[in-house]
């Protein structure tokens, strides 16, 4: 009995240090700005140690292709996306997009440097991307 006693209480104590753990992450991960999508269905997340507001991905209209696809399947690709939000910390700062299947593989990644004096940076893919297939877009800006 006592050591069912003792299990239990381990069991609880596991339970309770996990929920400090996930509170502590969730309290220092706030102050560094989030990321909404728009368009194309994804879901989006930020890292930048100079924003401390929103930022948001905003997909062109995607651009259809009767035969684009393998085995000749019709397509939608967009070959761009709109940064917006970017508070002036952040412009002229060097970033990496990452754009990703919705299991987190990668589909391409671009750097570049946010623009300066704007609030939105307009970043050209490598190649287009079939639109759906994009399930996460990561962006993390570089506070150098």
């Amino acid at each position: 009995m006592k050591s069912s006693k003792l299990l239990k209480n381990r069991v609880v104590l596991a339970i309770g240090a996990g929920v400090v753990a996930t509170s502590a992450v969730a309290v220092s991960a706030a102050g560094l700005g989030t990321l909404s999508a728009s368009g194309v269905g994804t879901s989006t997340a930020a890292v930048s140690g100079c924003q401390d507001a929103s930022l948001t991905v905003t997909w062109p209209t995607p651009a259809y292709s009767a035969d684009g696809g393998a085995g000749g399947v019709p397509t939608y690709t967009v070959s761009s996306v709109d940064l917006g939000g970017i508070i002036g910390t952040c412009q002229g700062k060097p970033y990496k997009l990452t754009v990703a299947k919705a299991d987190g593989t990668s589909i391409q990644e671009k750097a570049g440097t946010t623009t300066d004096e704007s609030a939105t940076t307009t970043v050209t893919l490598n190649a287009a991307a079939d639109s759906a297939q994009i399930g996460t877009v990561t962006l993390t800006i570089y506070n150098t």
